[in-house]
């Protein structure tokens, strides 16, 4: 992993600070990631847009599900939709 210091400038200084002492090649090295996720985008249909990149997409009946809703899928048989207070159903 420390050879992509070449790329990502953090890695080449946890590189460098790695090398400048020899005992390092017997101690546990720790990395940390972050994932920053997009929030719901709420469609004037009453549907959701969940996570564009999301990880854990699974198919269910034919379609792309989102596993963190796939409770709505088992209950109801199709994605919970979201209305505003002033919506009127033809």
């Amino acid at each position: 992993m420390l050879l992509l210091g070449m790329f990502d400038k953090g890695l080449r200084k946890t590189f460098v600070n790695f090398v400048k002492n020899p005992l390092n090649l017997f101690k546990r090295l720790h990395y940390q990631t972050l994932m920053i996720i997009q929030p719901v985008d709420f469609l004037e249909d009453g549907r959701q847009s969940m996570c564009d990149g999301c990880p854990d997409i699974t198919v269910w009946n034919g379609q792309l599900v989102w596993s963190c809703r796939m409770e709505e899928q088992l209950k109801y048989g199709q994605n919970v939709r979201t209305y505003p207070k002033d919506f009127k159903v033809n």
